[in-house]
Parts: structure tokens; C-alpha cells; sequence
């Protein structure tokens, strides 16, 4: 998270609520890297991005990490990125995530074949 916070504005979109996620966060050291948490007191994952968007970041610009079909469908339905974590290889992704797919996303070669692939990937994952 400290290498993704260093080149990139991190805003959490959670399904729980604001006060459990950021007491998560807290703990694990994780906090300082956030500029914007919203919870499930926002609204759907879907409007909290199509909010994110709106502060003038244009759909380049805008990353949903997650692990979940309803993430991806909430990236999917506002024409942002999306990179998944692997159900079972949580470690691996985040890692990924940090050595190549941030370099892609800041260049702007993430969008095409190399998303499709990391979703094609996910998608394998949850049969």
C-alpha cells in the first residue's frame, strides 16, 4: 500500500460500514495510505466510483482493487479499471498489484489486452 500511495490517490470503497473499515485499517498500519474511505453509508460500490470519477478523474485514472464479481461490476458499469485479487492468492496479487500492474495503470497500457487477461484470470478463479 506504501508503494501504491506513493503515485496514486487510494480510496477505499467498502460494503462494510466507514467506522469498521477504518478501525481495519487502523490496526494493520494501513490507514495512512487512504485519502478518502467510503463505507457502505455512501452508497453502492457503483456510485461511490461513479462519485470518485466525478472529482474530475477521468476513467483512465481510476483502478477498483477487489475481490469480488460485484467489484467488478461496479468497475464494469462505470468504464473504469480493474484488478483483481485471487480468491486464495491474496499474497501473490497484492504483490502483483505493486511490481507490474502499477506500472501499467501510471503508463496507461493497463486498459485491453493486459485487464482482460487478469479478469479472464479471475474469472477461472471463481468456478
Amino acid at each position: 500500500m506504501k508503494i501504491i500511495s506513493e503515485v496514486a490517490d487510494v480510496a477505499i470503497v467498502s460494503s462494510a460500514n466507514s467506522s469498521a473499515v477504518r478501525h481495519e485499517w487502523t490496526r494493520h498500519g494501513l490507514a495512512t495510505y487512504i485519502q478518502v474511505l467510503l463505507g457502505q453509508e455512501a452508497g453502492s460500490k457503483a456510485a461511490c466510483i461513479r462519485g470518485i470519477k466525478e472529482d474530475n478523474f477521468s476513467e483512465d485514472q481510476v483502478l477498483m482493487v477487489g475481490d469480488a464479481p460485484g467489484d467488478l461490476d461496479a468497475a464494469v458499469v462505470n468504464g473504469v479499471l480493474y484488478y483483481p485479487i485471487l480468491v486464495g492468492e491474496e499474497g501473490f496479487s497484492w504483490t502483483r498489484l505493486a511490481a507490474e500492474a502499477l506500472a501499467k495503470f501510471i503508463d496507461g497500457s493497463y486498459r485491453g489486452e493486459y485487464q482482460q487477461i487478469l479478469i479472464d484470470e479471475f474469472n477461472a478463479t471463481l468456478k
